[in-house]
């Protein structure tokens, strides 16, 4: 990881870009905070980065992260993770309880709150179990967890079956001040499936119904609209999900939803027979719920775009169909599989998909929403829309290769991010090729 330490920045020729609009503006970083931004600035001594052409977001949130660190280094581990989320353009990552140990404790996740910190300057808050070993029975102890730097609480990959533990789940949450992301499924339904079932003849696979997530979805929402505690649904995949959570919505529920890349540009007919990099789960569903997806996105039923980055090695993931774990990583290419999918071809605004990467998934969780407004701290992500390029696996900075978009075109990237006192320049893209006068001091 390259980070240049810059006290005084002044980021000038950019488009700055939020939810709330754009508009053509320099951005002056002083001591690690932001304390201009409009046009024509000046700073005396400043470092000075032409960013001409770029556009300049707010720091990205990733809510729904798996790190595989502990317990399967070989997938994935801290460091490779947050490089990926680096290169992604991600200034906070929410990582998932589901690893060897399962993080079930304040102990565990302390120690990779402390870690990352020695790694990146990124924050990273780990999403707690909600309960012991992902069982479904015992809570976790969830004031310790908080106090310990836990950002949210999740039994993601294991959903909590039993109405009566949630219901005490979701209560205990409130009362630590915690959110509380479900895995919506109903697991008998879903046993032993590998794909959505309407594929599952194609792909010679077992199939998994869309019934699974429905029924499951159903379920969570019943009980969260029963306690009266918000419930944030991850990775809605069917229309039948997005329209229970949009009918939660209309009876008052305080319910978000979130969808994730891949359910948004890819379906089952997409996956070619035998790549086990297009088995995540819940699986690729079909043409009808990817519409759904998108008109999710547009009319506010989707409130957060997170990657659900799961990392396997190359050998896990050589298994057949039916035995290779689920999952694809998405860190580095997530914003540019959205901005092709989503803005190129004009479904949404760019502000639109801001505001889906930052303010969504920062309310979601209880974050305060990165900001480019003076005073605010210094987490930018800067964009190139321009290029185009072809997504080569093995150059990706995760430890794993599973990709369902490998070989594919998109259209935009992250080129760089400051994080408070700190810089970071990625080496491809238009900042490298136009900035002529990088390194310059303002006079």
């Amino acid at each position: 990881m390259t980070w240049t330490k810059v006290p005084h920045l002044l980021l000038r020729g950019g488009t700055v870009v939020t939810s709330n609009g754009r508009r053509r503006a320099d951005l002056l970083v002083r001591d690690g905070r932001i304390v201009a931004l409009g046009e024509g600035l000046e700073g005396a001594g400043a470092r000075v980065e032409d960013v001409t052409g770029l556009h300049l977001a707010p720091g990205f949130v990733d809510i729904h992260v798996h790190l595989r660190d502990p317990g399967a280094l070989d997938s994935e581990d801290l460091a490779t993770g947050l490089e990926s989320a680096e290169r992604g353009g991600f200034h906070h990552v929410y990582c998932m309880a589901n690893t060897d140990p399962v993080n079930d404790t304040a102990l565990l996740t302390g120690d990779l709150v402390a870690r990352a910190r020695k790694l990146s300057p990124l924050s990273l808050h780990p999403v707690a179990a909600v309960t012991r070993g992902l069982v479904g029975t015992e809570l976790t102890e969830f004031s310790a967890l908080k106090a310990a730097g836990a950002g949210a609480l999740s039994n993601d990959g294991m959903p909590v079956e039993d109405p009566r533990t949630l219901a005490r789940a979701l209560e205990r949450a409130r009362d630590a001040g915690l959110a509380l992301f479900t895995h919506a499924e109903d697991r008998a339904l879903a046993a032993g499936g590998a794909v959505d079932a309407r594929a599952a003849r194609r792909l010679q696979a077992r199939g998994i119904p869309v019934e699974a997530e429905d029924v499951g979805t159903a379920r969570d929402i019943e009980v969260a609209l029963e306690t009266g505690v918000p419930l944030h649904v991850c990775h809605v995949s069917t229309a039948g999900s997005l329209e229970l959570v949009r009918g939660a919505r209309r009876r008052g529920g305080a319910i978000t939803a979130e969808a994730t890349p891949h359910h948004l540009s890819l379906t089952f007919d997409d996956i070619p027979p035998g790549d086990t990099d297009f088995k995540m789960n819940p699986p690729l569903r079909g043409r009808g719920d990817r519409e759904a997806l998108l008109a999710g996105v547009r009319d506010g039923s989707i409130t957060a775009i997170a990657t659900d980055h799961a990392p396997h090695s190359p050998a896990r993931k050589r298994a057949p169909m039916d035995q290779a774990p689920f999952g694809a990583i998405g860190l580095e290419t997530s914003f540019s599989v959205s901005y092709t999918a989503l803005v190129h071809p004009g479904l949404v605004s760019l502000e639109r998909l801001i505001e889906l990467y930052v303010d969504g998934p920062a309310a979601i969780a209880g974050l305060e929403s990165p900001s480019l407004e003076p005073g605010s701290l210094a987490q930018i992500t800067l964009l190139d829309l321009a290029p185009d390029w072809i997504v080569e696996a093995r150059r990706l900075a995760s430890r794993s290769r599973n990709c369902p978009f490998k070989g594919r075109t998109l259209r935009g990237r992250v080129c760089g991010l400051v994080s408070g006192l700190l810089l970071r320049r990625f080496g491809e893209g238009r900042w490298t090729e136009h900035d002529a006068h990088s390194g310059a001091r303002a006079s």
